[in-house]
């Protein structure tokens, strides 16, 4: 590689205002990085080592070598010792942040090549590569951002929620000025997500650079621009300035090597700009929707032939033996359930209990995941539940105890959707703690009810569970269903699915019927609609019929 004959420059930012630029000229002396006054480029500040790094050159670059210091250096977010610098590189020693900006000729040029935002000479910008591997760090040290995304997963089957959710999601994570999320068809066709166009606006545009847009799935890395609008090179791109572009993200969804969808994020010149931090999170974000839309079309794929047969039907058995039997039953009415696995061991649970003060206590839990890890998950959902309920009398307490024992307990990645009704002694009122289940219908005179809606957090994805407990009282309801996606979410040939109103069909066909006869005839009606004698998920149903009430 030629040694370049112009010099570099090296731009110094302090939370993210510019306090030195350094010219760096190849065959100069080896530069020394550091708090202590000998150093060529001296970062004053406690959390820098006296020497923290050397910068030298050779014929393929700027070496970067850490000195040996207690807190490291990264690299476009990497954590390393080593490293050659090119130009756009961010190298982060915190509090400081340096972007080595390539020679005016070497810019002129990348700016007639490739019109990507690759470097900006008044702030700091980075391309970074997804890496799957450090996915997770992103993921735990964002956690409170994270929690509006990981709602996302909850609603993922329906596809135009799923954009919705998370467009307004990163949005408000992002602090952006605008959010735009954009579709790419098999064709490589740009159509808008989210937010949704107007009926009316068919043709609505897309609200992004083109420009910009097409780098990134062209590319498929993440792209990270502080400030576009001051950067001549950019001035051809009108839409930026129509926009009013100052500092911009775009990150690609990327599901088995294509680009499905683009995040597009951008403030306003007079907001502050959008930090490396940023770009982790709005990577993460995607990384998320990626697996959301990967699960969806894995569930489309034949299953995997179980292996150990023998084992697994073992276990099996040893789940049949977790459930209750024979169910306790309410002096005001009766309970009944059924659990058919997809596979020889199921990753759904149930649980009815009567408490020490006569309360009828059901609950239907979901972990996912299929197979092995699911079944194990169940046991643990199990155990907590009795624990909680034995040990709290406020619900939500006991809900955030079972949230607690599964975020410590259930293997990384793994979550559980949980649904738990807690009925008064006389059947008259009931409290409902959902977390992240789809709502319990309430069959009354000739009506059915989802109650109650929304989306909830699911357990065992955060530390705590932030959600609320409601209570209902009961008048003329006098069946509640609760279901798994076993239920609502199978398919028929069509890919058609079986879906909540046709359930709530079913139950008020059923309503003269006993909770048993109800449970029954529900599971032949899928199986009935899907065409198929085995079930594509696991299918749990429990049923709880109030007693006719007199003079009602």
């Amino acid at each position: 590689m030629a040694v370049a004959t112009t010099p570099q420059r090296l731009m110094i930012r302090r939370d993210l205002r510019l306090v030195r630029e350094v010219e760096l000229v190849p065959r100069s002396a080896c530069l020394t990085i550091g708090r202590g006054k000998q150093c060529t480029i001296r970062l004053d500040d406690p959390d820098v080592a006296p020497i923290h790094a050397t910068l030298e050159h050779a014929e393929d670059g700027w070496h970067l070598r850490d000195a040996g210091s207690e807190r490291g250096l990264r690299v476009n977010g990497h954590k390393t010792r080593h490293a050659v610098l090119m130009p756009g590189d961010v190298v982060d020693i915190r509090p400081f942040a340096m972007n080595l900006l390539g020679s005016v000729p070497d810019c002129d040029r990348r700016s007639r090549e490739d019109t990507s935002l690759h470097l900006s000479e008044s702030g700091v910008t980075a391309t970074l590569v997804r890496e799957s591997t450090e996915s997770g760090n992103v993921i735990r040290q964002r956690l409170d951002d994270l929690y509006a995304l990981s709602r996302l997963i909850l609603a993922r089957k329906d596809n135009g929620s799923f954009w919705q959710i998370m467009h307004a999601a990163l949005q408000r994570c992002l602090a952006a000025d605008r959010c735009v999320l954009v579709g790419v068809d098999g064709g490589g066709g740009l159509f808008r997500l989210a937010p949704r166009a107007r009926p009316s606006a068919v043709d609505a545009p897309l609200g992004v650079s083109l420009s910009v847009l097409s780098d990134t799935v062209r590319a498929g890395k993440g792209m990270l621009v502080e400030c576009v609008g001051s950067d001549m090179r950019y001035a051809a791109a009108q839409s930026l300035v129509d926009h009013r572009s100052g500092s911009v993200i775009c990150v690609p969804v990327m599901v088995e090597g294509r680009t499905r969808a683009v995040v597009y994020a951008d403030r306003q010149v007079s907001r502050v700009p959008f930090q490396p931090s940023d770009l982790d999170f709005a990577m993460a974000a995607v990384d998320l929707a990626a697996s959301a839309v990967s699960v969806d079309e894995l569930q489309a794929q034949t299953r995997e032939l179980s292996r150990v047969r023998g084992r697994i039907e073992a276990g099996r058995e040893m789940q049949e033996m977790m459930l209750p039997s024979p169910l306790p039953q309410p002096v005001w009415g009766e309970v009944a359930a059924l659990n058919v696995p997809a596979d020889q061991m199921s990753g759904d649970i149930y649980d009815v209990l009567i408490d020490p003060k006569g309360r009828l206590v059901v609950s239907l839990a979901d972990v996912s995941g299929k197979g092995v890890p699911a079944a194990f998950g169940t046991a643990i959902v199990q155990s907590s539940f009795r624990q909680a309920v034995a040990d709290h009398e406020d619900l939500r307490d006991a809900m955030r105890s079972i949230n607690g024992t599964l975020d410590k307990s259930l293997p990384i990645g793994c979550f559980a959707t949980m649904v738990v009704c807690r009925f008064s002694t006389d059947g008259s009122e009931v409290e409902i703690a959902n977390a992240g289940h789809h709502a319990p219908l309430w069959l009354s005179d000739g009506a059915i009810e989802a109650y109650p809606q929304g989306i909830a957090i699911a357990l065992g994805i955060m530390p705590d569970w932030p959600d609320d407990v409601v209570r209902k009282s009961l008048s003329s309801e006098r069946v509640l269903v609760l279901s798994s996606d076993g239920v609502t979410e199978a398919t028929n040939a069509d890919a058609a699915e079986y879906g909540i109103s046709r359930l709530g069909e079913c139950v008020l066909r059923l309503g003269g019927e006993s909770a048993a006869a109800i449970a029954g005839q529900i599971a032949r009606d899928v199986r009935s609609f899907s065409g198929r004698d085995e079930f594509d998920d696991d299918l749990t149903l429990v049923i709880v019929r109030r007693a006719a009430i007199s003079g009602k």
